[in-house]
Protein backbone atom coordinates (compact mmCIF):
# COMPACT_ATOMS: atom_id res chain seq x y z
CA UNK A 1 0.00 0.00 0.00
CA UNK A 2 1.32 3.56 -0.82
CA UNK A 3 1.04 6.51 1.63
CA UNK A 4 1.65 9.84 0.97
CA UNK A 5 5.13 11.53 2.36
CA UNK A 6 2.55 12.93 4.74
CA UNK A 7 1.17 9.80 6.05
CA UNK A 8 4.55 8.44 6.25
CA UNK A 9 5.81 11.43 8.62
CA UNK A 10 2.19 11.03 10.69
CA UNK A 11 3.67 7.54 11.27
CA UNK A 12 6.93 8.74 12.25
CA UNK A 13 5.65 11.25 14.64
CA UNK A 14 3.53 8.64 16.57
CA UNK A 15 6.29 6.20 17.06
CA UNK A 16 8.55 9.10 18.18
CA UNK A 17 5.37 8.95 20.78
CA UNK A 18 5.69 5.49 21.50
CA UNK A 19 3.00 4.38 19.51
CA UNK A 20 3.71 1.52 17.03
CA UNK A 21 2.99 1.21 13.68
CA UNK A 22 1.11 -1.75 13.32
CA UNK A 23 -0.91 -0.41 15.99
CA UNK A 24 -1.48 2.43 13.60
CA UNK A 25 -2.31 0.71 11.10
CA UNK A 26 -4.57 -1.90 13.05
CA UNK A 27 -6.92 1.18 13.98
CA UNK A 28 -7.08 2.80 10.77
CA UNK A 29 -8.31 -0.57 9.43
CA UNK A 30 -10.66 -0.82 12.40
CA UNK A 31 -12.43 2.36 11.15
CA UNK A 32 -12.34 2.14 7.71
CA UNK A 33 -8.96 2.91 6.22
CA UNK A 34 -7.56 5.99 4.99
CA UNK A 35 -10.56 7.06 2.58
CA UNK A 36 -12.82 7.08 5.86
CA UNK A 37 -10.03 8.82 7.88
CA UNK A 38 -10.69 11.21 4.76
CA UNK A 39 -13.97 11.91 5.47
CA UNK A 40 -13.72 11.77 9.30
CA UNK A 41 -11.39 14.36 8.97
CA UNK A 42 -13.60 16.79 6.11
CA UNK A 43 -16.84 16.29 8.11
CA UNK A 44 -14.88 17.71 11.07
CA UNK A 45 -13.96 20.24 9.45
CA UNK A 46 -16.66 21.17 6.60
CA UNK A 47 -19.82 20.61 8.89
CA UNK A 48 -22.39 21.81 5.76
CA UNK A 49 -20.26 19.24 3.05
CA UNK A 50 -18.54 19.69 0.42
CA UNK A 51 -19.27 23.59 -1.41
CA UNK A 52 -20.77 23.63 -4.58
CA UNK A 53 -18.38 26.66 -5.21
CA UNK A 54 -15.36 25.72 -7.22
CA UNK A 55 -12.61 28.48 -5.42
CA UNK A 56 -14.12 27.07 -1.92
CA UNK A 57 -14.12 23.31 -2.68
CA UNK A 58 -10.14 24.01 -3.87
CA UNK A 59 -9.84 25.07 -0.27
CA UNK A 60 -11.45 22.43 0.77
CA UNK A 61 -9.50 20.00 -1.00
CA UNK A 62 -6.48 21.84 -0.21
CA UNK A 63 -6.83 21.60 3.75
CA UNK A 64 -7.29 17.51 2.99
CA UNK A 65 -3.77 17.83 0.97
CA UNK A 66 -1.99 19.82 3.96
CA UNK A 67 -3.62 17.39 5.98
CA UNK A 68 -1.99 14.52 4.23
CA UNK A 69 -4.25 12.55 1.97
CA UNK A 70 -3.57 11.32 -1.12
CA UNK A 71 -5.32 12.80 -4.23
CA UNK A 72 -7.94 9.62 -4.48
CA UNK A 73 -8.89 9.79 -1.01
CA UNK A 74 -9.43 13.56 -1.30
CA UNK A 75 -11.43 13.16 -4.64
CA UNK A 76 -13.25 9.74 -2.52
CA UNK A 77 -15.20 12.21 -0.17
CA UNK A 78 -16.02 14.38 -2.73
CA UNK A 79 -17.73 11.46 -5.04
CA UNK A 80 -20.96 11.01 -4.44
CA UNK A 81 -20.44 7.40 -3.14
CA UNK A 82 -18.82 8.52 0.04
CA UNK A 83 -21.74 11.23 0.45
Amino acid sequence: HVRSRRQRQMCIRDRSKGIDESDIHKVLNEEGGWKKAAKNAFDKKFKNGPSAETNEKLKQKSFMKNRGFTFKEIESVFSDDML
